[in-house]
């Protein structure tokens, strides 16, 4: 009897250890910071932009992202971010751009997300807001808000850039 009672006990302690395993074994989520200071950026926006006309320029952007990568391979990312870039009047493709004239200083802040499901589809996005300082001493406010959604295979499923420009 006291066998019979010690091989049913083994046995739901194996099916036990079975289920709390993967339970007591995965990984926790992972977190950490990253920051960055003075990093270059740029800037490419062919349309309507404030000054109604395509610019471009070069600058330098500081910020920090917090991090977590899940036990499960997802990831998810907030963060904020700030910058300034001389603007000017551009032509051409962003990889080759041509600059033009100076149009004005653009500074900016701007908080961002990401999250990427485990082998899956990924939303990133932001809300950005700032200010352009013409050459000609005016200035304007702006507000940008930009989200993407993207597939498994990379492919855009939505994607919204809003630019609103105001005096």
């Amino acid at each position: 009897m006291l066998k019979r009672k010690a091989g049913a006990l083994a046995a739901v302690l194996a099916a036990l250890a079975l289920v709390m395993v993967p339970a007591v074994t995965a990984a926790p989520a992972q977190q950490f910071v990253e920051t960055w200071t003075n990093e270059p950026q740029d800037l490419f926006y062919n349309g309507e932009f404030c000054n109604g006309g395509t610019v471009a320029g070069y600058g330098t952007q500081s910020g920090m992202a917090r991090i977590t990568e899940t036990a499960n391979g997802g990831v998810h990312v907030r963060g904020q971010a700030e910058g300034t870039i001389p603007l000017y009047e551009a032509s051409g493709p962003p990889s080759d751009v041509e600059f033009g004239a100076f149009v004005g200083t653009l500074t900016w802040r701007t908080s961002f997300d990401e999250q990427a499901a485990p082998g899956g589809q990924v939303s990133l996005g932001s809300v950005s807001v700032g200010r352009v300082v013409y050459a000609d001493g005016t200035s304007q406010t702006f507000g940008i808000v930009f989200r993407m959604v993207l597939t498994p295979d990379d492919m855009p499923k939505l994607f919204l850039v809003k630019i609103i420009c105001g005096g």
